[in-house]
């Protein structure tokens, strides 16, 4: 007796010519052309599919129609994980936005002064926690606020826009950290193989793009409320990508000689989102860039890739240390080749070349070369 999956693969291999079943962990895919004589029974096929599990996704390219079924086993959500996860970055965020670095103050300060604030209030001296909360309150919830919405429209733009394909994703993971920025980001498990060039980009730039569309706003009322100090103190210096310069020439013009912007908290946020943005955007392997351009230009992409591999290298040496960390994330985790997709002949439509065309331009805008440095006071 056939199973209802037997039945289906019955269906798909009678109707599609060129038929590929791909097995992925959770899930089985089906991938190919409509037989030109079932072509006109494209509406009676969908309603038939849709009494069975998985997801039936029809697209005309090239002047015919490719049909994609995916059969998946849904993954039960631990929710409780992600709520933990949650929780603990919004902690971790309170902290880091309330002691950001500067010279004198440690990294893990933060969770000394609240050790230290608990200990005191314990012996009837609230003094210490006090001051603690107040921090907390007027610094480390703007940026704890700025970070979350940032991080959620990024993971948020590309759940949506793999759901859209019927692929299964878990929901974000956010990822707390103690050291500051308070966060190692969040990201999202995409566990169906990725389609064709249209669900690359599609995919690859929604995450990106709903960044930048959170950043922008958030660094703007950030620069507002940053206020002019006089330059040439010690401290902490930030990269000024070419975006944050023009926001920052729009609300205060030009900064006159001897001063510089100390950054609000919800401003220091934004500048964050424009480095998550721009490392997001670096075109290679499996970062959003290699997903954009591999659907640009194919495998064109890897000589892309292997050239920012030499310019990050040179990053490392004479700009910023930091960037060693990327160049072993880039050789040994995320790779720089883009791997293959299920359909390599689906062409992009004129739409999403300009999408991609947009994500290179936001990253030329955001992209910094040294994203932090610390200034010494002449003589000390």
């Amino acid at each position: 007796m056939l199973t209802e999956a037997d039945e289906v693969e019955g269906v798909l291999q009678t109707i599609l010519q060129d038929c590929r079943v791909l097995n992925f962990p959770g899930g089985r895919l089906y991938h190919g052309i409509v037989k030109p004589g079932f072509e006109d029974s494209l509406p009676d096929i969908r309603r038939w599919f849709e009494k069975r599990p998985g997801t039936l996704l029809a697209e005309r390219a090239n002047g015919r129609i490719v049909l994609t079924y995916q059969l998946t086993v849904e993954k039960r959500v631990n929710l409780a994980l992600h709520l933990g996860l949650v929780a603990g970055a919004v902690i971790t965020l309170l902290v880091a936005g309330a002691f950001p670095p500067d010279v004198g103050i440690r990294p893990l300060d933060g969770y000394r002064s609240l050790f230290a604030g608990i200990v005191a209030f314990l012996r009837g001296n609230d003094a210490a926690l006090v001051e603690f909360l107040r921090r907390v309150l007027t610094d480390g919830v703007p940026f704890c606020f700025g970070m979350l919405a940032i991080l959620a429209a990024h993971e948020g733009g590309h759940y949506v826009a793999s759901r859209r394909y019927g692929m299964s994703c878990s929901l974000p993971y956010f990822i707390p950290s103690p050291m500051w920025p308070g966060t190692f980001g969040a990201v999202i498990r995409l566990r169906t193989p990725m389609l064709h060039r249209r669900a690359l980009i599609d995919v690859g730039a929604a995450g990106p793009l709903a960044g930048i569309a959170a950043t922008v706003p958030i660094l703007l009322y950030g620069i507002h409320t940053s206020k002019l100090v006089p330059a040439g103190t010690s401290g902490i210096a930030v990269g000024s990508p070419i975006l944050m310069d023009v926001l920052i020439k729009l609300v205060h013009g030009t900064i006159p000689p001897g001063f510089a912007l100390d950054l609000s908290p919800l401003a220091v946020a934004g500048w964050f989102g424009l480095l998550i943005t721009s490392l997001n955007l670096l075109p290679v392997g499996q970062l959003d860039g290699g997903h954009v351009l591999y659907a640009l230009v194919g495998r064109a992409q890897g000589c892309v890739g292997w050239a920012f591999v030499a310019l990050v290298s040179y990053l490392a040496l004479f700009v910023w240390p930091g960037w060693i960390v990327w160049l072993m994330l880039m050789l040994f985790l995320i790779r720089v080749k883009h791997p293959r997709l299920v359909d390599e002949e689906i062409e992009l439509s004129p739409g999403r070349v300009v999408i991609g065309v947009v994500c290179i331009v936001v990253f030329l805008l955001s992209f910094m070369p040294l994203p932090i440095a610390v200034i010494e006071r002449a003589g000390v």
